[in-house]
């Protein structure tokens, strides 16, 4: 990614990683200042306006890195794809963690298993959150399937 020509202060301004890990700059308009990414802007310029609304809901559009890399801007690295298939596809290439593998995560397989059993053992789901220092509507979630789904036994 290479520096940007700011036209209305006659200036180069360089893109830098965001707190997101995409490249990005700021620009700036009577005083206020926007973020604008890089990916997003190398897409409009060579892959064209998306086929439909930009935004976060799941049916709207984003620019996807096939790679995976936020830093590789490319143009034949990115695609217009609805939010649903970004996350599928950050799901599929690895860029998604769950479980134990989550940064987030309190409890671990085994935990989830032992607190399966101890729900089938008619054991009270505020005991058993009390037990393993998690909320019991962790415990609920765990008991409805909503959590740790992919953990079986």
């Amino acid at each position: 990614c290479g520096p940007v020509w700011q036209a209305i202060h006659q200036r180069i301004i360089s893109p830098a990683p965001g707190a997101s890990g995409y490249f990005r700059f700021q620009a700036s308009k009577k005083a206020r200042s926007t973020e604008i990414r890089v990916h997003q802007c190398v897409a409009r310029a060579f892959l064209g306006d998306p086929p439909g609304r930009v935004g976060t809901g799941i049916d709207d559009w984003c620019v996807n890195h096939k790679n995976g890399n936020r830093l590789d801007n490319r143009p034949s690295n990115l695609e217009w794809v609805t939010v649903k298939a970004n996350r599928t596809h950050a799901v599929a290439i690895g860029l998604v963690r769950h479980g134990e593998a989550h940064h987030g995560a309190k409890l671990t397989s085994s935990a989830v298993r032992e607190i399966r059993d101890l729900l089938a053992s008619g054991m009270a789901q505020q005991r058993i959150a009390d037990r393993f220092g998690v909320t019991q509507s962790v415990i609920s979630k765990i008991a409805r399937g909503l959590l740790w789904r992919r953990v079986k036994g």
